[in-house]
């Protein structure tokens, strides 16, 4: 009766450590949650600009290792497609929840400081890819911008439900 309860007792206890590893998340590593927002930010009288600032928010706040933004254009046809943003630490980065597409982020470094940021182009889709010690993230952006009427053609007009006007302020009598 010993030997066949220790039988049980293994069978459970292997039983239990396949369902652990295979059907949990408990060994599995950890994936950085990315959120792009495009911010329309034209200064008054100013030109629009031709995409708007991306933005990039993450689930947690991350000493990032490496922040790297390439079009997914060129990884169709080169896996190794040289990136439009590459950014990289050699020490420790200060812990960051969001970041601007071509901005500095605090304790990283370009990774080239000959190359800048280059400009996004409107309505291309990008791929972004974050790094920390043992997480990793990526997801896909497009690069959005003002639609402006071509030369020689006139912009579309306002709609007239909607007002240029500032809306009026009321102050409820007491």
């Amino acid at each position: 009766m010993n030997t066949k309860l220790s039988l049980w007792i293994a069978a459970a206890v292997i039983l239990a450590g396949v369902y652990v590893r295979y059907f949990t998340d408990w060994f599995a590593k950890k994936n950085i949650q990315i959120i792009t927002l495009a911010r329309p930010m034209t200064l008054r009288g100013a030109e629009p600009p031709a995409v708007y600032p991306v933005a990039f928010a993450l689930d947690h706040k991350y000493e990032l290792t490496r922040i790297k933004v390439t079009a997914e254009s060129a990884l169709k046809t080169n896996k190794l497609a040289p990136p439009v943003w590459f950014m990289t630490t050699d020490s420790n980065s200060a812990p960051v929840k969001a970041f601007t597409y071509g901005q500095p982020v605090p304790g990283m470094r370009l990774y080239n400081e000959k190359l800048a940021a280059m400009p996004l182009k409107p309505n291309e889709v990008y791929r972004v890819y974050v790094e920390t010690d043992g997480r990793f993230g990526e997801t896909n952006f497009v690069a959005v911008g003002p639609k402006i009427a071509p030369k020689g053609e006139q912009a579309p007009p306002i709609p007239a439900s909607v007002s240029t006007q500032p809306a009026p302020i009321v102050v409820p009598k007491k």
